[in-house]
Order: C-alpha cells, then structure tokens, then sequence
C-alpha cells in the first residue's frame, strides 16, 4: 500500500491534504480523487451554485504531483460533447454558460433554418 495525497484546488488557492490516505496503487487513488469531484460536482449542481472546487491533484508520499483531474475530465463523453469554449455562428447560439476552473463553456442551441 502506499500513501497518497488528494490536494483540493480551487480558483486560487491550494486546499492541501495533510493526512493523506493508503490506496494499493495509483489508479485507486485516482478512482477516489474522480468520485470525490464527482461529488462536489453534483453538491455545486443540485446548490445551483459554482463548484469551490476545480481539481484534485494526487500527489505520492514524497510530495510528487503524480496526477490532476479537473472538474471536465469528470462529466460523461455526452456533456463534454455539448460544451464548447466558445460560441461560433455556424454552431448556434449559446443558451447557458457555464463556468469551470475559469473557463466559459456554453450550451448551444442550433436553430434550423425552414425555408418554405
């Protein structure tokens, strides 16, 4: 077993865990940091308010950033296909923007054209 740090991060600032936690390897370590912000995720979601938290960074027992997953790399392969860093006319409109680790990201409405 070997120990692992999750450092939360937010917008500016390093939340840093001191204690850290025995995971088998690094992918469990990883699993735990991907369910921990998928959690804070749905909390931000379900508030209707931005996540405090943007990213995990996992570092090893010698303080090593070995890994970081943002907020992003947590939503499923369909949401990511809706999101877009920025609204082109082909595209659409956006409807909604979303903020996340400082970056607009905006639902897009494409309007079909009927022409008679």
């Amino acid at each position: 077993m070997a120990r692992y740090f999750l450092h939360l991060k937010a917008e500016n600032e390093l939340i840093p865990d001191e204690d850290g936690a025995e995971f088998p390897d690094l992918t469990a370590a990883q699993r735990e940091a991907l369910a921990s912000l998928r959690s804070i995720l749905a909390d931000a979601l379900i508030s209707e308010r931005e996540p405090a938290i943007v990213a995990i960074a996992v570092a090893d027992e010698t303080g090593r950033e070995v890994l970081e997953i943002a907020l992003p790399d947590v939503l499923p392969a369909t949401v990511k296909r809706l999101l877009t860093p920025e609204a082109s006319p082909a595209q659409g409109t956006p409807d909604r923007c979303l903020v996340v680790g400082g970056l607009y990201h905006c639902f897009l409405h494409t309007v079909a054209s009927h022409a008679p």
